[in-house]
């Protein structure tokens, strides 16, 4: 079966801005603008110009949306010159999501 196949929830294609930012190792603040490619009620996709740490949490902004909260980095893989991220929402941006992208029919454009 396809990984796709086993996901919770659809994901909707979503082009969007996203900045990124984390506490590294050492404790020194990061941060890193990307790009939103999937968008789900529970996660998204991003692509990034660096790799992140698996399982860190991060705090996500989507200026596009005027969202920001909290997630963490489930995985990270390599795509040519660039880094895929797949993401899981915290509950409170979850909701803020699906207040201001779901309707009965799924995700509106933003």
């Amino acid at each position: 079966m396809p990984k796709h196949e086993l996901r919770k929830n659809e994901r909707q294609a979503f082009t969007g801005l996203i900045e990124v930012s984390w506490t590294d190792a050492s404790g020194q603040p990061m941060f890193v603008r990307g790009k939103c490619v999937e968008l789900s009620d529970s996660g998204l996709r991003m692509e990034l110009p660096v790799p992140l740490p698996a399982h860190i949490t991060v705090t996500l902004r989507i200026a596009s949306l005027q969202l920001s909260g909290p997630a963490s980095i489930r995985h990270v893989r390599r795509v040519g010159a660039k880094y895929t991220a797949g993401v899981e929402m915290s509950q409170r941006l979850r909701d803020a999501v699906s207040a201001k992208c779901l309707t009965t029919q799924g995700f509106i454009n933003a």
